[in-house]
């Protein structure tokens, strides 16, 4: 049985249905260390409290000077673990994290949801997502990391646009725009990105 309790949920193993050919090497990398029971791959017990996402955010910066010192806190610990990792593990976090999101999401547990996307998000940014490419070695085909994120971000802009409807609140359909264009930046092949933008357009 699934354990429920998303925000310690080590990264899952995949479900692919298809070719896609480059994420399912990656992915596998990652999680035949963790298969392995590598130390590196689970993630250490966090100190960030549940629905720590409503804070930070999942912007590049967050929207207050509290939001801004958490993040900076969960930046630290994402820090501290990918020390252990190798590039492609850290590319397989990001990958794990945004499918343990995905889960909490079909449970509609938003609050567990969300703070697994931050998390990813928190991973890409150690790999250079928000401080520039100076993490990644030469051979690091960076695209992969940027592809991942975006995709996250179209995920997190699903989260937002749901809870615009439960809340019957309109300014999370702003940060759910918001969410769907930085996901084009990053990839401006996404089209579940442009599909989500010009949807959000639509309704605005």
């Amino acid at each position: 049985m699934e354990p429920k309790d998303h925000h310690d949920l080590p990264p899952p193993v995949p479900e692919f249905s298809g070719g896609r050919k480059g994420k399912l090497q990656l992915a596998a990398a990652f999680n035949a260390a963790h298969a392995e029971d590598c130390e590196c791959c689970v993630p250490s017990k966090s100190a960030m409290a549940p629905g720590f996402w409503k804070i930070v955010g999942f912007g590049e910066k967050a929207e207050s000077e509290e939001g801004q010192a958490a993040r900076m806190d969960l930046l630290m610990e994402v820090e501290k673990e990918v020390q252990l990792m190798n590039p492609i593990e850290r590319t397989g976090a990001v990958f794990g994290w945004r499918r343990a999101g995905e889960m909490a999401f079909q449970d509609q547990d938003w609050e567990g949801a969300g703070d697994c996307y931050a998390r990813a998000l928190a991973f890409g940014a150690a790999l250079g997502e928000v401080d520039g490419a100076t993490e990644f070695p030469p051979w690091y085909p960076r695209q992969e990391v940027d592809k991942l994120c975006s995709e996250v971000l179209v995920k997190v802009a699903e989260l937002e646009i749901c809870l615009a409807e439960k809340e019957d609140n309109q300014d999370w359909l702003h940060k759910a725009l918001s969410s769907s264009s930085r996901a084009l930046q990053l990839d401006p092949s996404n089209l579940l990105a442009e599909a989500l933008r010009r949807q959000i357009e639509s309704e605005g």
